[in-house]
């Protein structure tokens, strides 16, 4: 579900490019702001803005946020040649094949 925010355009933004300065503002990438212009969810004064457009003081920004993305689920994979060489309640020791991650990762 999508949330809307209307805030105003405080004075140390004034100037700023409206990508730049929404990053700024409401804490998500300066690309996902550029996509949210793009797709006219971003208006000024009750005026749909583009990315680059320049910013006024005193001015309202009405913004429909970016939905929730979903979390990362990781995975289990079973990994050939990896095997558990020790464990007990405090440790485990494993014997892991090169190429292999030791930390979880995006990819």
């Amino acid at each position: 579900m999508r949330e809307s925010r209307r805030l105003p355009v405080p004075e140390g933004l004034e100037g700023m490019r409206a990508d730049a300065a929404l990053a700024k503002l409401l804490g998500v990438s300066r690309a996902k702001v550029a996509e949210l212009c793009a797709a006219g969810d971003v208006e000024i004064d009750g005026v749909a803005v583009g990315k680059s457009e320049r910013l006024s003081a005193g001015g309202w920004i009405d913004v429909m946020m970016p939905a929730p993305e979903e979390p990362l689920v990781p995975k289990e994979e079973l990994v050939e040649g990896m095997d558990v060489l020790y464990e007990d309640e405090d440790i485990i020791c494993v014997f892991k094949p090169v190429g292999v991650a030791a930390h979880p990762t995006l990819g």
